[in-house]
C-alpha cells in the first residue's frame, strides 16, 4: 500500500515539474528542464520515503536552505516585453478594417523582441514562435473575429459584463502567455481579470511569506485555499489535465510561485531566475494522500 501511495505521487509530481517550470518561464534548454523536473521528484521521493523520520527533524531539514527575509525584487524584463507585445498586437486585433499584413506594426514587435533577447540566447526561438503565433491570431481576429465559442462562453460567465474587446484582449494575450500550463482556459485568473476591468493591475498578489504563514496555520487544504484567496482572489492559474492544480506567481526577479495540487494535498514554493532554472524549492505542505 505505501509502495502504491510512493508511485502516485511521484506520478503527480511529474506534472507539477512540467507546471513549475512553465511558471518559472523555462524556455529553450532541455536539459535544464529535465534536470529541474528530476530535481524537484527527487525531492519529493526523498520526502516519501523518509515519512517515518522524527517530526522535528524532518522540519529542520525543510527550513535548512531556504531564507525567510523578502528580498528586493527586480523587474522582469520578460514579463515588460510581452506587455508591450500584446498593446500592439490588440490594437491590430481591434481594427475595424482587416490589415492582412500590418507589416509596419510586424517590424516593430520583432525590434523589441530584438531588444530585449539577443539571438543567441537560449530563450529567443521560444519566444519569436509565441510572437508568431499571437500575430497570426491578432490578424485573424482582425479579419473574422472570435472563432472559440466555448472559450468565450466560460469567459463571460466568469466575467459578466465583459466587452468583445475585452474578449479579444483575453484571446491574444492568450498566444502569449498560454491558456494554462496544460492547455486549460485562464477562468478566473490574475491576468484576464485585469483585462476584464474587474482588477487593478497593482493588485495584491499572494507571497512565499504569506503562503508559509498560512500553511503553518492550518492543516486542512480547502482551507489554506480559502486563506490564500483572501490575499490573492484570482490566481495566476487554475486547471490541470485532471487534477485540481492552483498556481500563484509573484511578479519580477527572481520568479517565485506557488503551487497548490489538491489531488495529492501539496504545496509548493519554488524560486526560479531569469531563465528558468530552479534555485530554490521548499515543499510547504507535503502530500498526505
Amino acid at each position: 500500500m505505501k509502495m502504491r501511495k510512493h508511485l502516485l505521487l511521484v506520478t503527480i509530481l511529474s506534472l507539477l515539474s512540467a507546471a513549475v517550470l512553465a511558471g518559472c518561464g523555462n524556455t529553450g534548454n532541455n536539459d535544464s528542464s529535465e534536470s529541474a523536473a528530476e530535481s524537484v521528484q527527487s525531492s519529493v521521493s526523498e520526502s516519501t520515503d523518509n515519512s517515518t523520520t522524527d517530526e522535528s527533524g524532518s522540519e529542520a531539514n525543510q527550513n535548512r536552505n531556504l531564507t525567510d527575509q523578502t528580498e528586493p525584487k527586480k523587474p522582469d524584463p520578460i514579463e515588460k516585453m510581452h506587455g508591450e507585445w500584446l498593446d500592439i498586437l490588440y490594437e491590430i486585433g481591434c481594427r475595424d478594417s482587416a490589415d492582412y499584413n500590418a507589416s509596419e506594426e510586424k517590424k516593430t514587435l520583432y525590434n523589441i523582441l530584438d531588444s530585449y533577447i539577443d539571438s543567441t540566447d537560449s530563450r529567443y526561438e521560444q519566444e519569436k514562435e509565441k510572437l508568431d503565433s499571437a500575430f497570426e491570431y491578432a490578424i485573424q481576429v482582425s479579419v473574422g473575429g472570435i472563432d472559440d465559442r466555448e472559450y468565450t462562453s466560460e469567459l463571460r460567465e466568469a466575467y459578466p459584463g465583459i466587452t468583445y474587446d475585452q474578449l479579444k484582449k483575453i484571446m491574444i494575450s492568450d498566444k502569449i502567455y498560454g491558456h494554462g500550463f496544460f492547455g486549460i482556459g485562464p477562468k478566473r485568473t490574475y491576468r484576464a481579470a485585469i483585462i476584464a476591468g474587474v482588477l487593478d493591475e497593482d493588485a495584491t498578489k499572494l507571497t512565499f511569506a504569506d503562503a508559509k504563514r498560512i500553511v503553518s496555520e492550518h492543516e486542512d487544504m480547502d482551507d489554506i485555499f480559502e486563506e490564500f484567496s483572501k490575499i490573492q482572489k484570482y490566481p495566476d492559474y487554475m486547471g490541470g489535465s485532471g487534477y485540481a492544480t492552483t498556481i500563484y506567481r509573484m511578479k519580477g526577479l527572481p520568479r517565485e510561485t506557488i503551487t497548490m495540487a489538491e489531488f495529492t494535498s501539496y504545496v509548493l514554493y519554488t524560486k526560479c531566475d531569469e531563465y528558468g532554472n530552479i534555485l530554490e524549492k521548499q515543499e510547504l505542505y507535503p502530500g498526505k494522500s
